[in-house]
């Protein structure tokens, strides 16, 4: 099981909903996802297995508006 979730550190903090993930195909998950304005985002993956174990993994990601 792996859910997605979004927060933005700058211009200011904003955490975003979490979002199921679905597997669609063997390893392969997705999940459509907004973010909702420019600025220094980081997604967060939580992987959980069927003992509730989980570990998150976190990428970087910086939105800029369009045209610029």
């Amino acid at each position: 099981k792996i859910t997605l979730h979004a927060e933005m550190s700058c211009p200011h903090f904003m955490q975003l909903y979490n979002k199921k993930m679905q597997e669609t195909s063997p390893g392969t998950y997705k999940a459509g996802y907004t973010l909702v304005m420019p600025g220094t985002w980081a997604l967060y993956f939580v992987l959980r297995d069927k003992n509730g174990d989980a570990t998150t993994s976190a990428y970087p990601l910086k939105v800029q508006a369009p045209g610029t």
